[in-house]
């Protein structure tokens, strides 16, 4: 099983950093915090694009 899952390459994310495909964990590591799942990191600049600021003209009159 460590084999096949050496063998599912990399994921390389956009910030360069190089993520295992498969990674193996156990309940028992998880839960005793010795073991913890490698994902890349959230980059909020790179994931979304910013909206465009609205005019700041104050609330119109509903009535």
């Amino acid at each position: 099983m460590t084999a096949d899952a050496a063998s599912a390459d990399f994921y390389k994310s956009v910030v360069g950093k190089n993520y295992s495909r498969v990674q193996l964990l156990t309940i028992t590591g998880l839960l005793a915090g010795t073991q913890r799942a490698a994902h890349p990191d959230y980059e909020p600049d790179l994931n979304f694009k910013k909206a465009k600021a609205e005019a700041s003209g104050g609330q119109k009159q509903l009535l």
